[in-house]
């Protein structure tokens, strides 16, 4: 789910957005021609019938009148036709998002183009696996267990089939499944509500608030804790064990106030501290300077030898044995007099993450390629 469908939605999104740039600035321009002529055209002008009846009149101060809508209309038509106005003032509007909408509605339109690549296996999600969950995700499991049969109203699924299963429509997800223009009022778009069933049951997955009974890693982590008859026997002694009370609430009151304490004493200091500053609600660190090194690092320097890793490790293991620790997995208590040599330059390869390539030498049968992969393995 994360990293073929939710990544792979996120790079087609942003490969959609580059190709998107062109029509989108050249509307903003044209849009900006247009505003830039009308903040450009005076609020009033002279009022030339009015002058012409006093124009016999000397010395009388020149009459002026509010320019009109339909005056500013014209200026601006005279930078930008109101045709290509009206075409870019639509362009833009197909890149701003709804009152509803949030920042994922981008990806999550790209990702109702792939129903084919999840659609094989949403029957098997939903009736095959025992789900259980919190309280609070009962809606996820419940629109889970449905989810088949809305797919197998097909296009004629509607907002009646998911009544009872709203709940994680939320968000931009409400746009992309209520709102679909080729579709008619009373209809969903199933793909895009099969997507935000999955995307719902992932995120109730990785909380753990969502688990596949039975199961290992997507189990429930609670099921993991002693039992009440066996922690009313061992709680004491546990307790005192690690200093607690058996009502953790004075307990979390404590731990309550000790980070009130530190939050506040961390605000408090933010001023005093030169290399912090806050712009735009964003904390923002100086960077570091480095210290400098101690008199003695050059003299330290100059004393160590100059040695190669495999020759280090070599040395290592002549004074500690630490290779003969490494065991055959068949159990086998022989060992090639040369092993070392071959475990130094694994060490080397994955260490520094080369392979194997560099570290083979033809000629040696220590650091031949069929011999290191053997070792490795065995």
């Amino acid at each position: 789910m994360a990293t073929k469908l939710l990544a792979r939605a996120g790079r087609d999104e942003e490969k959609a957005k580059l190709k998107s740039l062109p029509r989108l600035r050249k509307a903003a321009l044209q849009a900006e021609s247009a505003l830039r002529a009308a903040l450009d055209t005076p609020m009033t002008q002279p009022d030339r019938s009015a002058q012409a009846e006093d124009g016999s009149r000397s010395g009388v101060a020149p009459v002026v009148r509010v320019t009109t809508a339909p005056e500013v209309i014209a200026r601006i038509a005279q930078v930008v036709p109101i045709e290509q106005l009206e075409a870019a003032l639509a362009v833009i509007k197909e890149f701003l998002p709804a009152e509803q909408d949030d920042a994922d509605l981008e990806w999550r339109a790209e990702l109702t183009n792939r129903l084919a690549s999840v659609r094989g296996f949403v029957e098997l999600l939903a009736d095959t696996i025992p789900w259980g969950g919190t309280e609070a995700d009962a809606p996820v499991i419940a629109a889970l267990r449905g989810l088949p049969r809305v797919l197998a109203y097909g296009k004629h699924a509607s907002v009646g089939h998911i009544k009872a299963h709203q709940e994680p429509v939320s968000g931009s997800w409400r746009r992309l499944v209520y709102d679909n223009p080729d579709l008619g009022d009373s209809h969903i778009d199933r793909h895009a509500y099969t997507f935000c069933v999955l995307k719902a049951l992932w995120s109730a997955l990785r909380s753990k608030d969502v688990y596949a009974v039975g199961a290992d890693k997507s189990g429930d982590p609670r099921a993991k804790l002693i039992s009440n008859a066996l922690w009313s026997v061992h709680a004491p002694s546990i307790l005192t064990a690690l200093r607690l009370e058996a009502d953790p609430d004075a307990h979390l009151r404590k731990l309550a106030v000790d980070m009130d304490e530190v939050y506040r004493g961390l605000a408090d200091g933010l001023e005093a501290n030169p290399a912090i500053t806050i712009k735009g609600g964003k904390l923002n660190l100086a960077k570091l300077e480095a210290v400098p090194l101690p008199e003695a690092y050059e003299a330290v320097k100059a004393m160590l030898p100059r040695i190669d890793y495999p020759e280090l490790l070599l040395e290592v293991h002549g004074h500690t044995g630490m290779f003969d620790a490494f065991d055959q997995i068949s159990g086998s208590t022989s060992r090639r007099e040369d092993l070392d040599i071959s475990l130094a330059a694994l060490m080397v390869a994955r260490s520094c993450n080369v392979g194997l390539k560099p570290v083979v030498k033809l000629g040696d049968p220590a650091l031949g390629l069929h011999r290191l992969i053997g070792v490795e393995k065995g």
